[in-house]
């Protein structure tokens, strides 16, 4: 079970940093 959280919380933090990065590059000029 440990294992799957992990898996899930990277999952969501690498999803995060996506969005954010795409957000980031859409914002600047």
């Amino acid at each position: 079970m440990a294992s799957g959280a992990t898996r899930l919380a990277i999952a969501c933090a690498l999803l995060a940093v996506l969005w954010l990065a795409t957000w980031w590059a859409v914002s600047l000029p």
